[in-house]
C-alpha cells in the first residue's frame, strides 16, 4: 500500500509539469488522477483481480495523451503524430509486452469515468486484464471545457528481459 501511495504522489507531481507543456490545462485535476487509480484497483479487487501499481512513465504517457486529446478536442487512441498506445508507451522507455488504453470524454468525475468504462465491455476488459501489472492515468481540460481522460494498463517484458540478461534469448526489438 505504501508503494502505491508513493507512486500516486510521483504521478500527481509529474502531471502539472507535463500539462504546462503546450498550454494543456490539468490544474487542480491531480486528485482526479489519484481517484482513478484508487477506483480502478477497487474495481479490480471486487472482481478478484490483482491490484495494479501506478507507474510514473505510464502516468506521463497518459497525461501527455490527455493533453493532446484536449488540445485537439477529439477522443482517439492515436495521438497527433498518429501513434497508437503501445508506440507511445515504448517511446517513453517502458518496455511493454502488453498494453491497453481507455479514453473518455464527457464524464465529469473519476468515479463517473470508471463507471462508464466498466459499462463498456471493451473498456472493462482493458481495466480487468490479468496481464496488466501497472497503470497510469491522465486527465486534461480542453478549451471546450470538457475533461479528457486516459487510462493505460501495461506489463513490462520482465521474463523476456531476464532471459536476455542470462544470454538465453535475444531481447525484443521494437
Amino acid at each position: 500500500m505504501r508503494h502505491i501511495a508513493i507512486s500516486l504522489l510521483l504521478a500527481m507531481l509529474a502531471a502539472p509539469a507535463l500539462a504546462s507543456e503546450g498550454g494543456c490545462s490539468s490544474s487542480g485535476l491531480a486528485p482526479a488522477v489519484s481517484a482513478l487509480a484508487q477506483q480502478t484497483n477497487a474495481t479490480r479487487a471486487a472482481r478478484g483481480q490483482a491490484q495494479l501499481r501506478v507507474d510514473a512513465k505510464l502516468s506521463q504517457v497518459a497525461q501527455r495523451h490527455a493533453c493532446d486529446l484536449a488540445r485537439r478536442q477529439v477522443v482517439s487512441h492515436r495521438d497527433s503524430k498518429g501513434r497508437k498506445p503501445m508506440a507511445r508507451v515504448k517511446s517513453a522507455g517502458f518496455r511493454a509486452c502488453f498494453s491497453a488504453e481507455n479514453v473518455a470524454q464527457g464524464t465529469k468525475s473519476a468515479g463517473g469515468t470508471v463507471k462508464a468504462w466498466q459499462g463498456s465491455a471493451g473498456h472493462a476488459r482493458n481495466q480487468q486484464d490479468p496481464r496488466a501489472k501497472s497503470m497510469g492515468f491522465g486527465v486534461a481540460q480542453g478549451a471546450d471545457g470538457r475533461l479528457y481522460w486516459v487510462g493505460l494498463y501495461a506489463a513490462r517484458c520482465a521474463v523476456q528481459e531476464a532471459r536476455a540478461a542470462a544470454g538465453k534469448v535475444q531481447p525484443f526489438r521494437w
